[in-house]
């Protein structure tokens, strides 16, 4: 009889030992991260196409911040300092533009992830700008007709040389026109100021010299322009006197 007590009251202890948890695992339940308040302030309802603003992030956690733009052809976010941006726009239709600041979590400080947002306007410039290859573009159709014969080029190629002096006949758009039917689309003019070199150059010769430009501009060609005193040292040289 003792020895079925003994054995019954071991029984017992070990069926209340295999019930009972282990003290080292004893789970607990996960602690809750607060809200950072993370808020976004400084956003305009609209802003004009060409115009900036600043925006200043508040929150009670240290995380990393992050702001980005929802249209980055239209605006771009410059980062001033860890908590402001300086957001710049261009556009030349009406859109819509959302910001969207991320900030991480931060368990040491016991903050959660969080996320703020807001929304503005881009007033358009209204400016027509360049077109895609899949832009539908408005307005009136030109049709080029191909040039017949050899098209010169307007800056290069061959040239027509054309010494001036006080006593030499003026040009003109047609002469310039002439030339270009001919390949030439340059005009070398060489100005000499040999009745200068001891004074002034005379307003009335300026005036000769700006109607040879004239000629070349309006005959759709283009001049080298050199000046000298004269064309040889054949003479004793000569320097001209500088006042």
């Amino acid at each position: 009889m003792k020895r079925f007590t003994a054995f019954t009251f071991a029984l017992l202890l070990l069926t209340v030992a295999c019930n009972q948890e282990p003290v080292g695992n004893t789970a607990t339940k996960p602690k809750e991260l607060n809200d950072p308040e993370l808020t976004i302030s400084g956003v305009p309802k609209t802003v004009n196409s060409g115009e900036s603003f600043d925006v200043t992030i508040s929150s009670k956690s240290t995380g990393a911040i992050s702001l980005t733009v929802s249209q980055a052809s239209v605006a771009i976010a410059d980062k001033k300092s860890e908590t402001e941006y300086r957001i710049s726009v261009m556009s030349n239709e009406d859109i819509s533009v959302k910001i969207t600041v991320s900030q991480e979590e931060m368990k040491k400080e016991g903050f959660a992830a969080a996320s703020a947002k807001a929304t503005f306007k881009v007033i358009g410039s209204g400016l027509v700008s360049v077109p895609g290859p899949n832009d539908a573009v408005s307005g009136t159709a030109v049709n080029f007709v191909e040039a017949e014969g050899e098209v010169v080029s307007p800056e290069r190629g061959l040239y027509q040389g054309y010494e001036i002096r006080s006593d030499t006949p003026p040009i003109s758009a047609a002469d310039v026109r002439a030339k270009i039917k001919t390949g030439h689309t340059l005009w070398l003019l060489e100005f000499y100021l040999t009745d200068y070199m001891n004074g002034s150059i005379y307003n009335s010769e300026l005036d000769r010299m700006q109607t040879y430009f004239d000629a070349i501009r309006e005959g759709g060609a283009k001049a080298i322009v050199r000046f000298a005193y004269r064309d040889n040292t054949a003479d004793k040289p000569e320097e001209p006197e500088v006042n």
